[in-house]
């Protein structure tokens, strides 16, 4: 008889190291009597599907994952449904229904996967769903005592996903803590071989705009310029090329904007040296490659406003300020900003009393020094 608590602490277990996932879930099979236990992630956008199932056939199971999967009418209705819901397949599909399906007669069937089940989402990660499911054995049904005992796990299972969720940040922003990528204060986004985001820094994620150059698509990075977004999955994926030692070399690509500056993208590949996760059948994707985004209105916005703080500018004094630091001249920055020459000299006058400078160019190193030591945020 299935200890209930002890299930319950294995399926934490689980949740602190991955590893452990196929083990509890063949216990959980075990527990409520079914003949299949599934873990199964689909994107329906980009149309990929993959699937834990530790006693199926793997042969089996590749042929779901490359075709009876998008025929699977049970799953599509199960990945659409909340969190931590407890599912019974035979209100999601009726017996007749799917008894006269290709993928019934010709996937379930032959080996003994009958109609009734139980499911529950277990995460959503950018819109991919983690669904966890038992089946039972052809021509039987589910007890009473088997629902009880899988709706009183589900939530357990949901809490286990969620910590290997925290987990798994953690171990990202531990390796980005070796990189020293997060005091740039630069858009960062981590992704796998298909661009499929795992990570984005807070900057990154406020540039998921069309404005801004960037877009997610089924979880997939990808830019309002064609071209960059070709060149950049091209990056992406040399970045994952298992015939280049430790990745390939990245590259940067620009992303044009309309009537604005365009983004510069640079990729490299991820080595992380210790990661805790390396299975992505939990929703997650692991990350081949790094981006760092550079937006150069966004950093000249934030110059402007350090520069306000710091120095006590006013938004016209800041812009001169900025202007002159680019070193080319009184009159180039006077055109750039399109004021008078002598406009310029009043705000520049009022820059130099402001940050204690004399002259023109040791205002430049200053505000140099400052941008080196006091990184925008």
């Amino acid at each position: 008889m299935t200890d209930p608590l002890d299930l319950i602490g294995s399926v934490y277990d689980a949740g602190f190291d991955a590893a452990l996932w196929p083990r509890v879930m063949t216990r959980v099979g075990d527990a409520v009597s079914a003949a299949q236990v599934l873990l199964r992630i689909h994107d329906f956008s980009a149309q990929s599907t993959g699937v834990v199932a530790p006693r199926m056939d793997p042969d089996h199971v590749r042929s779901y994952c490359d075709h009876w999967g998008r025929g699977d009418l049970l799953w599509q209705r199960v990945s659409g449904a909340p969190v931590g819901k407890v599912l019974f397949h035979e209100h999601l599909i009726n017996r007749d229904e799917l008894f006269r399906t290709e993928f019934y007669n010709e996937w379930m069937r032959p080996i003994g996967i009958g109609a009734a089940g139980l499911g529950v989402n277990l995460l959503v990660e950018r819109g991919v769903p983690a669904a966890f499911g038992v089946k039972s054995k052809h021509a039987s049904v589910l007890t009473d005592d088997d629902v009880a005992l899988f709706a009183l796990l589900a939530p357990h299972l949901v809490r286990a996903a969620q910590i290997h969720r925290c987990l798994r940040q953690f171990d990202i922003i531990e390796a980005l803590a070796g990189t020293g990528l997060e005091t740039l204060h630069k858009g960062v986004f981590l992704v796998d071989s298909e661009a499929r985001v795992a990570f984005a820094n807070e900057i990154a994620a406020a540039m998921f705009d069309t404005s801004n150059g960037l877009q997610l698509s089924a979880a997939a990075l990808s830019t309002v310029d064609p071209d960059a977004s070709a060149e950049l999955r091209r990056l992406i994926a040399g970045c994952a090329d298992p015939r280049v030692a430790d990745g390939g070399p990245g590259g940067s690509v620009n992303v044009r904007r309309t009537n604005r500056s365009p983004l510069r993208i640079l990729v490299a590949p991820f080595r992380a040296a210790n990661w805790r996760d390396r299975a992505t059948w939990l929703g997650f994707f692991r990350p081949t490659a790094i981006l760092v985004v550079s937006d150069p209105e966004r950093e000249k916005q934030e110059r402007r406003t350090n520069l306000r703080y710091e120095f006590g500018l006013t938004p016209a004094e800041a812009d001169v300020a900025l202007e002159i630091s680019k070193g080319d001249g009184r009159a180039a920055a006077a055109a750039r900003l399109a004021i008078s020459l002598s406009t310029l000299r009043v705000h520049l006058q009022r820059v130099f009393e402001k940050t204690g400078v004399h002259r023109q160019a040791e205002l430049v190193r200053l505000l140099t020094e400052a941008r080196r030591e006091r990184p925008i945020h």
